[in-house]
């Protein structure tokens, strides 16, 4: 990585924005957990909180229409984003809570006995959970859903012949991540979406963007899919926002599955019961128009040579136990890189680093079978991260081994 790359990002400017970087002697590599948030985030926050708080859409006085305009706005914005439509856009409360949504609202009453789901059990639990608990519930009632596993290549990434190999006539649904939440791959899912097209058509394709909107560029309508789900929280918004895209062409097979009080029940809003989390709808707006102003393209390139950094230098320290992903391969990687050092847990790797003000994810990271998983801890990145901080970091691991 030059040094042209982070004077393009000018990120001592950029790290001047987020109030959180006063101290400049601490490291933040927990940015997969959560990022931290701009002055301009807070400063949209704050206003919406001091000059008159309401709900979108109840009501007809002025703060009410206000409320419903800034919604739309966002709801604009947000679609813009991705490469999508606004009536393909609703808003959740998160990732976990949108893809219960696609679970409840699509495969409750969509699939049949006899039916395969496709997953991998390796993804993040709050991506497959929701369907293997819906397997279940639909077991009671008759309908007895196989659930087919994709593997994970050694790289880190889907093993695209193995997915290949387990489609069959009776797949309905498949559930990929877009950015892997602990190997940090990139999961090749155009060339995955393209092969299962080729195979039918018909196949549903729900994609979990987490780790990937707000990291890289996403243009839905490239990619083919049916429905894509992210969070506002790991893209400088705050907490308390997820975003559900569901194509025009998949909507028609949705049911309400949350009731409660809902002034319209056309399009994708019938997913909205209840009252708008506002302030965290404001700031995923100004997250947006943040992030849009530095540039897609630049905090992709920025990300993926830093990760290669912090990749390389910890490939070159003896006795760590290296997981999948940029740390292993030189495969496409955004952020992240997992490792452990043997005879250390991974708290207590994280204590150690702790206690020199750096702060990563140690243990189970939300895995289903997280007990298989090394004892290890993840280093993940974002765009406000420096060359600066990534050497420091290599250098405090190095003496721990």
């Amino acid at each position: 990585m030059g040094a042209r790359t982070e004077l393009k990002m000018n990120i001592d400017k950029i790290r001047s924005d987020f109030p959180f970087f006063k101290d400049s002697n601490l490291i933040y590599f927990d940015n997969a957990t959560t990022t931290q948030k701009p002055e301009i985030v807070l400063a949209a926050t704050d206003d919406l909180l001091r000059n008159g708080l309401t709900n979108a859409w109840r009501g007809s006085h002025m703060l009410a229409n206000k409320a419903a305009m800034i919604l739309e706005n966002v709801r604009t914005a947000t679609a813009k984003f991705i490469g999508g439509a606004a009536d393909e856009i609703a808003f959740t409360p998160g990732s976990t809570y949108s893809m219960n949504t696609l679970a409840y609202a699509w495969g409750l009453y969509n699939l049949e006995d006899g039916d395969e789901i496709l997953l991998c059990y390796e993804d993040h639990k709050s991506t497959i959970l929701p369907w293997l608990e819906l397997v279940k519930t639909l077991a009671k009632f008759g309908k007895n859903i196989k659930v087919i596993s994709i593997p994970i290549h050694p790289h880190g990434d889907y093993d695209d012949a193995e997915l290949a190999a387990r489609l069959t006539p009776k797949t309905r649904v498949i559930i990929l991540t877009h950015i892997h939440s602990y190997f940090g791959t990139e999961m090749n899912i155009a060339l995955n979406i393209a092969e299962i097209r080729r195979y039918n058509k018909k196949i549903k394709i729900f994609i979990d963007g987490t780790g990937a909107a707000g990291h890289i560029p996403v243009d839905v309508g490239s990619l083919g899919c049916d429905a894509y789900l992210f969070t506002g929280h790991k893209m400088c918004a705050l907490p308390g926002v997820g975003i559900l895209w569901i194509s025009k062409d998949v909507q028609h097979e949705l049911q309400f599955f949350i009731f409660g009080a809902n002034p319209d029940s056309q399009g994708l809003r019938m997913l909205e019961s209840g009252t708008y989390n506002m302030p965290a709808i404001v700031s995923l707006g100004a997250a947006i128009k943040y992030i849009e102003k530095i540039g897609l393209n630049k905090i992709e390139q920025y990300i993926s040579d830093l990760t290669r950094k912090l990749a390389n230098g910890l490939n070159a320290i003896p006795g760590l136990i290296i997981e999948r992903g940029a740390s292993l391969c030189k495969c496409q990687s955004y952020g992240i890189c997992t490792f452990g050092i043997e005879g250390m847990t991974g708290a207590d790797i994280s204590y150690v680093l702790n206690e020199h003000k750096i702060y990563v994810r140690a243990d189970n990271f939300c895995f289903e079978n997280s007990a298989k998983l090394t004892s290890s801890v993840r280093a993940s990145l974002y765009f406000y991260n420096t060359e600066n901080e990534v050497e420091n970091f290599i250098r405090r691991v190095q003496e721990m081994c």
